[in-house]
């Protein structure tokens, strides 16, 4: 497991990315697992690392799925970590053990959290029954990432970070 890097003196908060554009299901023929992004969210990838590198991640957390890892690969070589592949943000996922998960890897330092669209979308729906504070429509965009305002061990408020616009 990589040490914390962030600033220990500055806020949390969890920043839960959609991974970026993959190659298309249907024409993949190999385990879903090892689908990788396309060209498309290889560059998203790029700009999510431009994005996210001021955050000073102390943490970046994957789905074990490829197109997690590789979407935040990027971020997590310019930080200077690794990317720790973690079963609670797999697809299919529920939404309370992929919480429990964020909130326990979550410290003093932002942590950098990819997964998958449905499991991210449970994820919303749970918070939004909880009570939390949204600032942004629940949308789960490929490469968005949601920031997760903490309030100790609860999730206070959630504003969506657009996608990057790339041209195809």
């Amino acid at each position: 497991m990589s040490e914390p890097k962030g600033d220990p003196r500055g806020a949390g908060g969890i920043y839960l990315v959609r991974h970026a554009h993959a190659i298309d299901r249907g024409r993949w023929g190999d385990d879903d697992a090892l689908r990788p992004l396309s060209r498309l969210g290889r560059a998203q990838a790029e700009v999510l690392a431009e994005r996210l590198g001021p955050l000073r991640a102390g943490r970046i957390l994957s789905s074990p799925a490829l197109r997690c890892a590789q979407t935040v690969a990027p971020l997590a070589t310019q930080a200077g970590l690794s990317v720790e592949q973690v079963p609670f943000l797999a697809e299919g996922t529920p939404a309370e053990p992929a919480l429990a998960g964020l909130i326990g890897a979550a410290g003093s330092f932002p942590l950098v959290a990819c997964t998958h669209g449905d499991v991210l979308a449970l994820v919303l729906d749970h918070l939004a029954r909880q009570g939390t504070e949204f600032c942004s429509p629940r949308l789960v965009p490929k490469a968005g990432t949601w920031e997760l305002v903490l309030d100790g061990e609860h999730i206070a408020a959630a504003r969506l970070i657009p996608a990057p616009a790339i041209a195809r």
